[in-house]
Parts: C-alpha cells; structure tokens; sequence
C-alpha cells in the first residue's frame, strides 16, 4: 500500500516547481546530478527514471523529448474539473 510520494519523487517536484515556466524542462540526466551530484551511478538514473515514470503515471509530470534522444520533463498542466 503507497504511502505517498517518495523522497526522490518528492525532489523532483520542487526542482520543477522552480522551473521557468514555458521553458523545456530539465532533462531525466540533469535531474539525476541535482539530486545525486555529478556524477549519479546507473542504480541512481535508474531510481530517477522510475520516480519520473511513477509521476507520469499519477499525471502529475510530462515527459517529452527534444532533439536527439534527451528525456525532458516537466510539470503536467492541472485542469480544475468544473
């Protein structure tokens, strides 16, 4: 049973929260480094990329790509049910 969103999903949240709106997201890579230092080993880009793959599922983040093959993400637009 889930208890809520976890630490790393937790960070991601606020790294996006801070993003300039309307500007690309940052990438799965870049938020791994913030989050883990400059050098994040593959079980750390891994936890990365399945708290992001979690969010998206809970539609609370986008992913999308740019040029080339980089995962951006960014926060998911909340539309008020009315």
């Amino acid at each position: 049973m889930s208890r809520g969103l976890g630490r790393v999903e937790r960070a991601i949240l606020a790294v996006l929260a801070e993003a300039h709106p309307g500007a690309y997201g940052p990438s799965t890579r870049t938020l791994a480094a913030l989050l883990y230092g400059q050098h994040p080993t593959r079980a750390q880009r891994a936890a990365m990329h399945r708290a992001v793959s979690s969010l998206q599922r809970k539609g609370l983040v986008r992913i999308g790509r740019t040029l080339g093959r980089k995962r951006v993400v960014d926060l998911a637009e909340v539309t008020a049910a009315g």
